[in-house]
């Protein structure tokens, strides 16, 4: 009599999202699920993994049987547009399904951010692995912190558990922080011997604590057009956006390589689409992007994450101080300034105020970036920050420089 043979059948398998586009990685197995299915991946989609990268697998979430059997992990993707946040980690719909199609059972106890049951009266919880969050303590400095964005941001890391060391210049700014809990910092960016201040009273403030991150978001506008821009502003907007920041940065980098903080410097959508009259901001930031990305390669070693923020439009007092400024330039700009740019100021202006108005952010929009890229266990780089910059910069990637130009001629009419 033949016996039937005996098939074992082949697991089910769980595949990268650029399969096809990237070269497999045998060694990735190590992800397998301990041979209830295995995974396929790559160089570039591992390091998504741990960063949390949108567009690749982004996440990985532990699982128990309820056998005894043991630890099963399962990758998944970050880019899921309805994914839900499950105790600090993203955690897709689909997470769900391909864990009861492998037989696996989620833990008691674990609850999902929703509320929701998952399967079987089990509820979904706090990832065991730290893959995804790092812990919200220690120090975080944030210049620029009087108002605006920098106030967001301060106030949401101080609710997150950090010592917040707010950065102000005012007297006035530091005793309204102070009495909304946070610890004011005199810290004029401008003034180098009052940034190496700050650096030892943050010191010893600290004592045995670690400074997890130094927020650089101190920063100005000086709009204008750059044919009659006087290059005493173009060197107060260089030195308060670029050299303020890096003056930060130098003074705060020892206590930073101690415990391996990270920096965050607020960038611009700006600083990858420069429009007209914003030239010298535009300057400012394109610097901030090259100066992040430098550092972060040079303090790769010391494990220090840099990252930059890039927001679009967002309700703050720094573009009407930068109308102020920009109307100050041109009462003693040369005649022929109004007469040549006087049309494209009141263009710009308008729609700079529709946009404030109608699109804009609230600074808190910041804040939350801020957060999460101070408590992911791998950061990304960059953030865009809202709608019209994820625009801005689609179109910008896109187009060629020319039908740019044409495109932004048109929106603004000129």
């Amino acid at each position: 009599m033949i016996q039937p043979r005996r098939v074992t059948p082949r697991p089910p398998r769980l595949s990268c999202s650029r399969r096809g586009r990237h070269r497999p990685l045998e060694s990735n197995r190590a992800l397998a699920l301990c041979g209830v299915a295995s995974v396929e991946c790559c160089d570039q989609c591992q390091a998504h993994v741990l960063g949390n990268c949108r567009g690749a697998i982004g996440v990985e979430m532990s699982f128990g049987r309820g056998d005894g059997g043991g630890e099963r992990r399962v990758v998944e993707d970050a880019s899921d547009p309805a994914r839900e946040v499950v105790g600090g980690a993203v955690v897709a719909p689909h997470a769900r399904v391909a864990a009861l199609k492998l037989g696996l059972e989620l833990p008691g106890g674990w609850q999902s951010g929703r509320g929701r049951d998952l399967a079987g009266g089990h509820r979904a919880a706090a990832p065991t692995s730290d893959i995804m969050v790092a812990v919200a303590s220690g120090g975080v400095i944030v210049t620029g912190a009087s108002s605006g964005i920098g106030e967001a941001i301060a106030l949401r890391l101080a609710r997150a558990g950090f010592e917040v060391f707010a950065g102000v210049r005012q007297e006035l700014d530091a005793e309204r922080l102070r009495s909304r809990g946070l610890r004011p910092l005199r810290l004029d960016v401008r003034d180098q011997r009052q940034v190496r201040a700050a650096a030892e009273e943050v010191r010893s403030a600290l004592g045995p604590a670690r400074l997890a991150a130094l927020v650089n978001n101190a920063g100005v506008v000086m709009p204008g057009p750059l044919e009659f821009v006087p290059l005493d502003l173009l060197r107060e907007q260089l030195e308060v956006n670029v050299i303020g920041q890096l003056a930060a940065i130098q003074a705060f980098l020892p206590l930073l390589r101690q415990a391996a903080g990270r920096i965050v410097n607020i960038g611009s959508i700006d600083g990858k689409v420069a429009t007209p009259l914003l030239g010298p901001y535009a300057a400012s930031k394109f610097a901030v992007e090259g100066l992040s990305d430098a550092l972060r390669r040079e303090l790769r070693p010391w494990g220090i994450q840099v990252t930059v923020i890039e927001p679009g439009a967002i309700k703050t007092r720094i573009w009407e101080k930068g109308r102020i400024a920009g109307d100050a330039m041109l009462e003693h700009a040369p005649v022929q300034a109004q007469s040549q740019y006087g049309p494209l100021v009141q263009k710009v202006r308008a729609e700079s105020v529709k946009a404030e108005q109608e699109r804009s952010l609230a600074p808190d929009a910041v804040a939350k970036i801020v957060e999460h890229a101070l408590t992911v266990r791998q950061a990304r780089t960059r953030y865009l920050v809202g709608r019209d910059a994820r625009l801005r910069a689609a179109l910008d990637y896109l187009l060629p420089d020319r039908a740019m130009d044409a495109l932004i001629a048109r929106f603004l009419r000129i």
